[in-house]
């Protein structure tokens, strides 16, 4: 499995070169390259993607980031963004340890990402992440 999971997308050259690593050929050449927000493949409505004043939680239905399934670990989006003041390493060690989750967790800024090649795990940056 490749798979290339980005805070913002291709917020940077780093992160396209990620992309151009995993895919080993030019994009011109690619028949297919689907890229799309995590919220678009969560059934359901997305009222939990914009209330980030439930701390990432939701009492009635549990941890909202581990929907997907396709990796054992955890991805914030959006470290130290102003737009998510929430989202910070004292909170999201908070929350990891509140919650017990046990699997690692990476916390990424909109120039961060995280590249996936088979069992090969990568942070790919021009700024600030960390693995909780």
């Amino acid at each position: 499995m490749k798979l290339l999971l980005t805070s913002a997308g291709f917020s940077n050259d780093k992160i396209v070169q990620g992309l151009k690593d995993l895919v080993q050929k030019p994009f011109s050449e690619l028949k297919l390259a689907f890229i799309p927000t995590a919220a678009n493949v969560e059934p359901g409505g997305k009222e939990w993607f914009c209330d980030y004043d439930a701390e990432f939680y939701d009492e009635a239905k549990g941890p909202r980031y581990d929907c997907l399934n396709y990796v054992n670990f955890y991805i914030f989006p959006h470290l130290n963004s102003p737009d998510f003041p929430k989202v910070n390493i004292k909170d999201i060690e908070r929350f990891k340890k509140r919650v017990g989750i046990i699997n690692d967790m990476y916390a990424l800024d909109d120039n961060s990402a995280v590249k996936v090649d088979e069992d090969k795990i990568e942070a790919i940056s021009t700024g600030d992440w960390k693995k909780i």
